[in-house]
């Protein structure tokens, strides 16, 4: 088992949006029914909610009358087996009832139709719309009311009155919650878990499928009850450094600079918009780094401010940076265009492109740069958005085990190259010269399907 994901960092946090729209997660809680609580007849609460931005909250259901001990995987199949296809789902510890979200009216429309008055393990259903769940982040703001001068938090300060801890740490915190923890422990941890999944997996297994039981049984006896054997973890052959794409979000900095590219502190559900730069963290590269720190520079010589999730207001939302051994480098930078004219957006473009090509830039070494609005959404997918290329190549390039990978802007593509190498040469049955024509029918098979899980191949 190779350790394909973090290096010495482990990973955690997206630093995706998290708007609203991420709010209903594929989880479980042990609040009885916490969107209940939220109910209000404040407005803000609900101002993310409007026509031509796409959210699934407006497209909620509450199914009720569920059967016991059901989980995010029975509901799902369940659905899908009746042809509905819901968007988020969350269910609440033991009790017998979920909130479904949908991509559309018509898809919920059709949820309700054929779901309620069904029969399901003994249990007749009932479905009725729910209601969107209130702004995390205004929700925090009235609970700070009053708790601070003008509505503002009393302190930065810990319960025990001392400082809190550097930017420096707390962004590794969140980003890299292992980073300071020795790479054998954290091998042993990663381990445990990937032990517990398959442990899980054993039961689900024998409760699902009955004639499997006596296999399960024999399985869980030779290996430590999990469904199959494990192999030993492999060790990254790189720890630091390691990434090849990142996503970075522009908003105020949580040292009160204006206009910042970094990592959030938090998740926007617990009231967190502030950001920390990537300089100090030990996953991003020194590459990315670079192009973060020039496009930093950019923005803050333009008039247009940072968007916020709060008011709706303002432009630049997220920097994604994608790097290559290559020595190429891909940016796309995500604009809401609000009110601008079409003159306007170009001469904002056209000035990019210069600053990047000729000017300050130049040094950044950027080889693809594209634009996306991101204002009027009307789809829970961002790869759904169209890519304006404003200057540079379509694509950035990377060569591994011989083969030549195109890289665009949503195409898919290993984080850490070295783990991948490292894991298709670990394995005989991947040990294959994937450049020759001289491969056996089965061998391609193998190559077609582990070439799939890396990306486009020139």
């Amino acid at each position: 088992m190779a350790d394909l994901g973090c290096g010495s960092t482990s990973e955690a946090s997206s630093s995706k949006e998290g708007k609203p729209e991420d709010l209903t997660q594929d989880s479980k809680t042990d609040d009885p029914n916490p969107e209940s609580i939220e109910a209000t007849s404040d407005p803000n609460m609900y101002r993310y909610i409007k026509e031509y931005l796409f959210t699934s909250e407006i497209y909620k259901v509450e199914i009720r009358n569920l059967p016991k001990f059901i989980g995010f995987n029975d509901l799902k199949k369940f659905l899908a087996k009746h042809g509905l296809n819901p968007h988020k789902i969350k269910l609440f510890g033991k009790q017998t009832f979920a909130f479904v979200t949908f991509k559309n009216e018509e898809e919920r429309d059709k949820a309700m139709k054929m779901v309620h008055g069904m029969q399901w393990k003994g249990q007749v259903l009932s479905v009725r719309l729910a209601k969107p769940k209130a702004d995390p982040i205004m929700r925090k703001r009235k609970q700070e009311e009053g708790e601070g001068p003008g509505g503002q938090m009393a302190s930065k300060r810990t319960m025990g009155g001392e400082e809190e801890e550097p930017l420096t740490v707390q962004i590794a915190n969140a980003v890299t919650p292992l980073w300071n923890v020795p790479y054998e422990e954290q091998l042993k941890i990663k381990e445990q878990e990937v032990v517990e999944v398959l442990q899980r997996l054993a039961k689900e297994i024998g409760s699902t499928n009955k004639a499997m039981l006596p296999w399960i049984f024999a399985q869980k006896g030779k290996f430590n009850k999990m469904c199959c054997p494990l192999e030993a973890i492999r060790p990254s052959p790189t720890q630091t450094e390691y990434r090849n794409k990142c996503e970075f979000l522009i908003s105020v900095g949580a040292d009160g600079e204006d206009k910042t590219i970094g990592f959030r502190l938090g998740k926007y559900k617990g009231g967190s918009c502030a950001v920390v730069g990537p300089a100090e963290t030990c996953h991003v590269s020194p590459e990315a780094k670079t192009m973060v720190r020039e496009f930093q520079k950019f923005i803050r010589t333009t008039p247009y401010s940072v968007y916020s999730p709060e008011t709706y207001e303002g432009h630049w939302k997220q920097l994604t940076v994608r790097t290559t051994r290559t020595k190429q480098a891909m940016a796309i930078i995500f604009f809401n265009p609000q009110k601008l004219e079409e003159e306007e957006l170009n001469t904002l473009k056209s000035s990019m492109k210069t600053y990047f090509l000729e000017g300050e830039g130049k040094e950044s070494g950027m080889t693809s740069l594209y634009f996306v609005r991101e204002g009027q959404r009307t789809s829970p997918n961002l790869e759904d958005l169209p890519c304006e290329l404003v200057a540079g190549e379509s694509c950035i390039h990377e060569e591994l085990l011989g083969l030549k990978f195109r890289i665009s802007p949503h195409s898919f593509f290993q984080v850490s190259w070295r783990n991948s190498w490292r894991f298709c040469t670990s394995w005989p049955f991947l040990q294959i010269n994937w450049s020759s024509a001289n491969v056996s029918e089965s061998d391609q098979k193998w190559s077609d399907c582990v070439k799939t899980s890396f990306g486009a191949v020139s």
